[in-house]
């Protein structure tokens, strides 16, 4: 796979991408809970910044998953933005030099309207696919609580529109989606997900048209 060229980027307004951001040389990159804490609030800040939605996210050692909406066809500004912001925090921090995050970062476009709740389970599973004896809803850095705790109300997770598919009232929906991790729960190493040519969460005909909007989104900057 190294010596493939660079993958395109898939880029037009409303775009949902599951995220991973890997630590270099799978080195890890967040060495304390201060940096867990400074990497959730500048993730606040570019999403009120670039008017992102947050449907979940999960920080683990060397790696970070995150699930998230582009309101406009600016994917490759708003990580390069923020990879670069959080870079500097972290080597000021730490006393390092260098990369922080592994190369490319890995994002695959979302099919929205069939994958959006799968998604958000796939990275709220992630403490229990790294081996970790702690419950995925308890668990301290995840958005998981902000799904399955029926009064919190977190600010920077974007939980309605997947909570919505479980139920009216906000108790219900809490009890039905935590009832939604522990049925994974058993068998998650046996979870793969739907990836069409290594660029969409989908099918074919998903990438064939969220394709088709990159090229609009591309035409219509060149014509600017």
């Amino acid at each position: 796979i190294g010596l493939m060229g660079r993958a395109r980027r898939i880029q037009f307004p409303g775009a949902c991408y599951y995220i991973v951001l890997q630590g270099n040389n799978r080195q890890d990159i967040f060495m304390s809970n201060q940096d867990r804490r400074y990497f959730l609030s500048l993730l606040r800040s570019y999403k009120d910044r670039h008017a992102l939605k947050v449907y979940a996210y999960c920080l683990m050692g060397h790696d970070a998953h995150l699930l998230i909406e582009t309101g406009q066809a600016n994917l490759a500004t708003v990580m390069q933005g923020f990879n670069t912001v959080y870079t500097k925090y972290f080597n000021a921090s730490h006393n390092t030099i260098g990369h922080v995050f592994q190369g490319r970062y890995k994002a695959l476009v979302v099919d929205k309207d069939h994958f959006l709740s799968e998604m958000t389970r796939f990275i709220h599973l992630q403490p229990a696919c790294e081996g970790l004896k702690e419950k995925p809803w308890r668990y301290q850095w995840s958005s998981c609580t902000a799904y399955v705790e029926s009064d919190l109300h977190e600010q920077l997770v974007d939980s309605d529109p997947v909570l919505a598919q479980f139920g009216k009232i906000r108790l219900k929906q809490s009890v039905r989606y935590l009832q939604f991790i522990k049925d994974r729960l058993k068998s998650v190493s046996q979870f793969v997900l739907p990836v069409a040519r290594g660029l969409a969460v989908g099918s074919e005909g998903f990438l064939s048209r969220v394709e088709e909007l990159g090229q609009d989104e591309k035409r219509e900057k060149a014509r600017q």
